[in-house]
């Protein structure tokens, strides 16, 4: 596994400082591109602001795989490198690491092109340009943050919406709210999952994140030992998967999801992170959430 400086790995081939696979270029590991949404103004100078919004963007890998010519060992690199960049329908994660970094980040990549090239002056030592498609353009750290929220009440602290310009401070009870700190520069698309209770009844819950005022909120009903999953980052990212995005076991429960569905997110810095049940009895509860630091 990569763990150094100035590695790389993709599909278990780790490439860069001590290492066969020397890499003497990369290019657009950190590039941001934007898809621009402005609209020119009819019979008028300049655009109607749009969205814009982050775009796929490629990497580019330049690699010299170095050994003793005619070896075995040599030729064997060689194809590991080959089959590690053979086009794939599938997503694979690419590590990389850099002084400064606590953890390794990924991005999410499919090889997109391979090129070879061999200089007569050393034809057994041949260098390859490598082209990986990236269409989710984050970067994520390798280690996941999780924590568990259990039911919040109000009771303990006095009113449950705020209070101002009336003479006396109202506070709520912050026990039962858990901070979460996204340590990256985007957007985090958390995985949210809801768990039955043991005494007493679920039939509607709320996850709400305080500092931005997003919530979501699923109208189902949660039995004990079952457990409600909400994947946010593939409902974002549009992934292909096999498993329902929003799923009590193996059953979609995507409908159960209510207006407005605005995909959950934790913003970079600081969330506070509150979990209601909104409609049932339950007090024991919990939700688990998880997310990846993420960069754009």
């Amino acid at each position: 596994m990569a763990s150094s400086d100035y590695q790389i790995e993709y599909r278990s081939l780790v490439m860069g400082l001590g290492t066969n696979y020397h890499i003497s270029s990369i290019d657009g590991l950190e590039d941001d591109a934007v898809r621009i949404g402005d609209a020119a103004i009819p019979r008028a100078g300049g655009d109607i602001p749009g969205l814009h919004v982050a775009s796929s963007r490629q990497i580019v890998l330049n690699v010299r795989v170095i050994g003793d010519r005619g070896s075995d060992a040599l030729r064997d690199d060689i194809q590991a490198l080959i089959d590690a960049f053979q086009h794939a329908d599938d997503e694979y994660p690419l590590y990389f690491k850099e002084p400064g970094f606590d953890d390794r980040r990924f991005v999410w990549a499919r090889p997109a092109g391979r090129v070879s090239r061999r200089d007569p002056r050393q034809p057994f030592l041949p260098s390859f340009t490598l082209r990986l498609k990236l269409a989710d353009p984050r970067a994520y750290r390798e280690t996941a943050d999780q924590d568990t929220l259990i039911v919040y009440s109000a009771s303990g602290g006095g009113m449950d919406y705020d209070v101002t310009d009336y003479g006396k401070d109202y506070t709520v009870d912050p026990a039962a709210e858990v901070v979460m700190v996204n340590d990256g520069n985007a957007k985090a698309w958390p995985l949210i999952r809801f768990y039955g209770p043991t005494v007493g009844t679920i039939d509607e819950v709320t996850l709400t994140n305080v500092t931005t005022g997003g919530e979501l909120v699923l109208a189902t009903s949660i039995l004990s030992s079952q457990i409600l999953t909400v994947d946010m980052h593939n409902i974002v990212t549009v992934k292909p998967s096999d498993e329902h995005v929003i799923r009590l076991g193996s059953t979609n429960k995507y409908t159960d999801w209510q207006q407005p569905r605005e995909p959950f997110y934790l913003q970079p810095g600081s969330n506070t992170l509150r979990y209601e049940v909104t409609s049932g009895t339950s007090t024991d509860a919990i939700c688990v959430v998880t997310f990846n630091d993420t960069w754009l």
